[in-house]
């Protein structure tokens, strides 16, 4: 165990997770106990996102944050020294602390403010989850683990399609790799009021896949069970926050904190700050407005001195300015108009559309003459549904789609496997339920490569063995190809169309002539 990084003697290890170890220290001339997160590794992207946490957590400088009182790097490690916070995170304290509603409502107030200083700021936490959240002893509220924040004028630090966060406290736009928004946060944290009021998580399940699929389509209990000991207004809040459809929840937790505000009747640690800032702030404005003003008057009254109404013709009309700005309400109604085009590029992530109603283009019959059919799409595992390369559902669907009879280019994606296309054919009249299971549309390929190659599957390329995942494959014939400079290219063509599963150990040096 290492016993001293930097001015900070190490007094234990609290926990490790993977490269990063979280340490309680103490500085050795200052005796302050601090939590220390030491990081090894040699991954320059995740040293990275190390660095940014410190910056970020820096730039908040804000009570309800945890603070940071060092960066360092000593014999290839770096550290981060932060503040102690005496006390526990969210779930310790709830598991050995018995809260009234009253008390959890107080508490759920505090946490609310407490993330909405970094939405203030542009920034989303996209981890919030009870261990990140710390609850000192005069229970208040500080914000952690900053390793994976998000602010928009940050680059990404992350690849293309990568999941970042916790499984059981991801949105639904997470888990769809969709953009993020403060909404993400606020769905985060709806899970743990959800749990705060229940003691139960919404979308518990014993394995990843399962619970990604509960959270993007499974409606949660309703509570009004507990309307007995909560009030209304949180339950439904609750509710809200927890929807599937960002544009159904609260777009940030300064509009939460507005609804606490209002029914609790209390003011936040800031807000009497901010409004005498803004009284002043008023008055300056005023001031300089009512200054403007009374020099504008002795101008026009000079001016109209000078210039009489003789000077005018007599008949002249008199004419008015009118403010002709005029605002046109939007179109709000969301109609998905599909159109069969197999060439077009790869399947976006794009957003679902709720009322699950496809219009497929049919020349020289109107949609109205069409009668609507209902299809289901049954998957195992789960699965995003596209049509026409449009996202429209995730599986297990909640209710049937919507859609006009004809062809259509149906498109099922998993992180675990390829997407996989095929043409689909909606008639009346028939049982139109279509059911796939990807590892009977998949073989899965184990590659090891001694000692080691560059990866590609009919010319495209993989990566550089050892892979970090194993390799799917349509079932049919596939040509395998490993490059290496110095040893030479290996390659085979294989046939997977009877075969679930093929091993392949491949010696390039036995190919070095």
């Amino acid at each position: 165990m290492l016993k001293a990084i930097g001015n900070y003697e190490i007094l234990k290890v609290i926990a490790e997770h993977g490269p990063t170890t979280i340490c309680l220290a103490r500085h050795k001339k200052l005796k302050r106990k601090t939590f220390l997160k030491i990081f090894k590794s040699a991954d320059t992207s995740l040293l990275k996102r190390f660095e940014r946490e410190a910056q970020i957590v820096s730039e908040l400088n804000d009570p309800h944050i945890v603070s940071i009182y060092d960066f360092g790097e000593e014999n290839g490690l770096y550290y981060i020294a932060m503040e102690y916070v005496e006390g526990g995170n969210l779930k310790e304290f709830l598991d050995s602390n018995p809260l009234s509603p009253e008390q959890k409502l107080e508490l759920a107030y505090k946490i609310t403010e407490a993330v909405a200083v970094l939405h203030k700021k542009n920034f989303i936490h996209r981890d919030l989850k009870p261990e990140n959240i710390l609850v000192d002893q005069n229970q208040n509220i500080k914000l952690t683990d900053f390793g994976i924040a998000f602010n928009e004028a940050l680059h990404r630090m992350t690849t293309e399609g990568s999941l970042l966060g916790t499984p059981l406290y991801m949105s639904p736009e997470q888990i769809n790799n969709l953009p993020l928004t403060p909404a993400s946060d606020v769905f985060s944290l709806g899970i743990i009021f959800y749990q705060m009021v229940t003691g139960l998580h919404p979308f518990e399940a014993p394995r990843i896949g399962e619970i990604f699929s509960q959270i993007l389509t499974k409606k949660i209990d309703d509570l009004t069970s507990y309307s007995e000991k909560f009030p209304d207004w949180f339950l439904n809040l609750i509710q809200k926050m927890l929807e599937k459809e960002i544009d159904q929840r609260p777009g940030s937790t300064t509009e939460i904190l507005n609804v606490f505000q209002k029914n609790l009747k209390i003011e936040s640690s800031t807000s009497a700050q901010e409004e005498a800032e803004d009284e002043i702030k008023k008055v300056n404005v005023l001031f300089v407005l009512g200054t403007a003003a009374f020099v504008f008057i002795l101008a026009l009254f000079i001016w109209w001195f000078w210039n009489t109404e003789a000077n005018n013709p007599a008949n002249e009309p008199k004419t008015s300015l009118v403010d002709s700005l005029v605002t046109t309400p939007l179109d709000t109604s969301q109609v998905l108009t599909i159109n069969n085009n197999a060439n077009q590029a790869q399947f976006p992530s794009s957003e679902t559309n709720s009322d699950h109603i496809l219009h497929q283009k049919n020349h020289g019959v109107s949609n109205n003459d069409l009668q609507l059919i209902t299809v289901m799409i049954k998957t195992n595992p789960w699965c995003r549904v596209y049509l026409n390369y449009q996202l429209v559902d995730s599986t297990p669907m909640l209710k049937p789609l919507k859609l006009k009879p004809g062809e259509y280019v149906l498109g099922l994606q998993n992180p675990m496997f390829p997407t996989y296309t095929q043409k689909i054919k909606v008639e009346p009249g028939k049982n139109n339920e279509f059911e796939f299971k990807l590892d009977s549309l998949f073989s899965r390929l184990d590659l090891q490569v001694l000692p080691w190659g560059d990866v590609y599957i009919d010319g495209k390329y993989l990566g550089k063995t050892p892979l970090q995942k194993p390799i799917y494959v349509t079932r049919e014939k596939h040509i395998l190809e490993i490059k290496n400079d110095y040893y030479g290219t290996y390659s085979d063509t294989i046939d997977f169309s009877r075969k679930g599963r093929v091993q392949k150990l491949i010696a390039l040096k036995d190919l070095k002539k």
